[in-house]
């Protein structure tokens, strides 16, 4: 199979309810398994967030990565529900 014929089917769904099939951490390891497939540069932005959750949040330096930003907020945005809005 070429990479061609590889196929990214939708991410996974996340609500926050305890009823949720998936919980956060199988959840969360699907996500960035498909982030990661999708775009490695938005893999690498998100870790080195999880890896400084008590560092201030800056701007991209480069406008690229401002649109692998814009395009991971969407990416989980939209893959999230209910109370995992909030």
């Amino acid at each position: 199979m070429s990479s061609s014929d590889f196929k990214l089917s939708s991410p996974p769904v996340f609500s926050g309810m305890s009823s949720d099939e998936l919980g956060w951490n199988d959840w969360s390891s699907l996500m960035k398994a498909y982030i990661g497939a999708s775009n490695g540069r938005m893999l690498k932005l998100l870790t080195d967030v999880e890896a400084n959750l008590d560092a201030q949040v800056r701007m991209p330096a480069e406008e690229a990565d401002a649109a692998v930003q814009r395009k991971l907020y969407y990416v989980l945005l939209s893959s999230s529900r209910g109370s995992a809005l909030s």
